[in-house]
């Protein structure tokens, strides 16, 4: 497996002092002061200290950055024995006037050696320099590896903590456990967090619990293969785990992005079972609707009575304006291919997006338990109202998913 354009947080320290104050507890993806994996110079094979020390197995994500206290020195920075490139950005000093010194960070170029393919078990050796002095070089041993869970490695990136939380709760995250080829475009958090509703996740005991509306706009975020973006060509279109929706990429200046979300980090690893992250910074949204429809009781009804659908969302570039309506069909009689005379209820007209807590009015009264499919039906002649029983079928016709409406079952129980 080669993961590419991957890069190594590692913070190489000469003084153990260095350690005080700094977190160690959580990365970014833009590195700043004391939010990078740290290692203790002092705990190396060699130089000043010469004390033994084991290998050092850090994380593996995006950024490799090498910091030092120094004093009127120039700093070399060597990994088994080869000079790394520098970028311009590296150029920085961070003044500590408690030490009356310096800090100078050096920034490696994204093909970091420590990243390479067997780096989860192959060991390098990091070796620091200064000059003018006659310390000798000091060296660390360091193991690269890639957490174990897919929740580990996204969590520790607050980038993409919204994300890792909502594919937690959507169960997309168990999916992406069980290993394979899976390219994830993961939207930042900001994005996320400014969502108007936040999609439902409410399924029945009998439904998987990635076919809630959260779980299929996540599914729809996710690559049934291993796409590295260096690879990515002008247009390419791919499959999606959101049964027959796919997305297009785009490539232009040697920027990527895909259905119109830019993507602005390239190639983060997931796990050892080749699975990456796309950060994006937008949100994609499919072209067929989605619905959440649980089990429910329901009181004596009456005709004009409404009963509520738990979640939905609808797009907006489908038809003259998108969006829809959520239509119950009686189960029994949908089965038996009455389409509509199958109809017991209708929405009002439902905006596009993510909609919660949606009305459905019922045409007649329910009086006993009740089989019903939630259908989401387009606005096919952007009139905001609903025409598939006066039109007798020819328009407001269901959305579709891999050829199929776009149902989702529920039974309603009336009690007196």
């Amino acid at each position: 497996m080669i993961h590419r354009f991957r890069t190594l947080p590692l913070l190489l320290l000469a003084s153990a002092l260095v350690l005080v104050g700094c977190d160690q507890s959580s990365q970014n993806v833009d590195f700043s002061s004391g939010d990078s994996y740290i290692i203790n110079f002092s705990n190396s094979t060699g130089g000043d200290y010469g004390a033994a020390a084991d290998t050092v197995v850090v994380p593996d994500t995006v950024d490799y950055f090498v910091q030092a206290f120094t004093i009127d020195k120039d700093y070399s920075w060597r990994v088994n024995d080869t000079e790394l490139p520098v970028e311009t950005r590296a150029d920085q000093t961070y003044e500590w006037q408690r030490r009356g010194g310096e800090f100078i960070s050096v920034v490696f170029s994204p093909d970091d050696p420590i990243a390479t393919t067997d780096s989860e078990t192959t060991s390098h050796m990091v070796t620091v320099d200064a000059s003018p002095d006659d310390i000798l070089p000091d060296t660390v041993q360091v193991r690269a590896e890639i957490p174990g869970a897919v929740a580990t490695q996204l969590g520790r990136i607050s980038d993409f903590s919204t994300l890792n939380s909502l594919a937690a709760t959507s169960g997309i995250a168990q999916v992406v456990a069980q290993g394979g080829p899976l390219t994830v475009l993961g939207p930042q958090s900001r994005v996320l967090n400014t969502l108007p509703a936040v999609p439902t996740q409410a399924t029945d005991a009998d439904e998987p619990i990635t076919s809630s509306v959260l779980g299929d706009l996540l599914k729809y975020h996710a690559i049934p293969a291993s796409v590295a973006s260096g690879d990515i060509t002008d247009g390419q279109t791919v499959e999606t785990l959101y049964g027959d929706q796919t997305l297009t990429f785009s490539v232009s200046g040697g920027e990527v992005s895909v259905d119109g979300a830019q993507v602005v980090y390239p190639d983060v690893p997931l796990s050892n079972d080749d699975e990456n992250l796309h950060g994006i910074d937008g949100l994609l949204t499919p072209s067929t609707a989605s619905l959440d429809f649980t089990d429910r009781t329901a009181e004596n009804t009456a005709a004009g009575d409404s009963i509520t659908v738990d979640g939905s969302f609808f797009p907006e570039d489908v038809g003259p304006n998108g969006g829809g309506f959520v239509v119950f069909h009686d189960s029994t009689a949908l089965a038996n291919g009455q389409v509509i005379g199958s109809i017991i209820g209708k929405s009002e007209y439902v905006d596009p997006g993510v909609q919660n807590e949606i009305k459905v009015g019922l045409d007649e009264a329910l009086s006993d338990t009740t089989a019903v499919a939630a259908m989401a039906h387009q606005d096919t002649n952007g009139n905001e109202t609903y025409d598939f029983e006066i039109s007798g079928g020819t328009e407001d016709g269901p959305y579709t998913l891999s050829g199929n409406p776009v149902i989702d079952y529920g039974v309603i129980r009336v009690s007196e």
